[in-house]
């Protein structure tokens, strides 16, 4: 059974296609670059954000980086996959503050 979610990749709007196979096989359009894996956890930066693969015994079977927008195949016994909040916002401090 083949899952996909998330956004239609149309390679202008920065869209993300994910394709779910059964949870062994994930791939992912629109990845701009891997920022960690080990067989645990795959970091990955996408057009839409930051987004983490959990699992067990993961690798990466390919990873096409020469598209405009780069896709990776990622095998393993996927548990989980979630994208990092990137709206947190910085608290300002009193240092950081101009004087009238």
């Amino acid at each position: 059974m083949i899952r996909r979610y998330g956004y239609g990749y149309d390679g202008q709007t920065g869209g993300q296609t994910l394709h779910l196979d059964g949870r062994r096989s994930l791939t992912v359009c629109g990845t701009e670059d891997v920022l960690s894996f080990d067989d645990s956890t795959v970091t990955l930066q996408t057009t839409q954000g930051k987004l983490h693969v959990d699992g067990c015994e993961l690798h990466i079977l390919s990873l096409n980086a020469a598209e405009s927008h780069g896709s990776i195949q990622i095998e393993g016994r996927i548990d989980g996959l979630f994208y990092e909040d990137e709206t947190v916002q910085k608290k300002s401090s009193v240092f950081g503050r101009r004087r009238q």
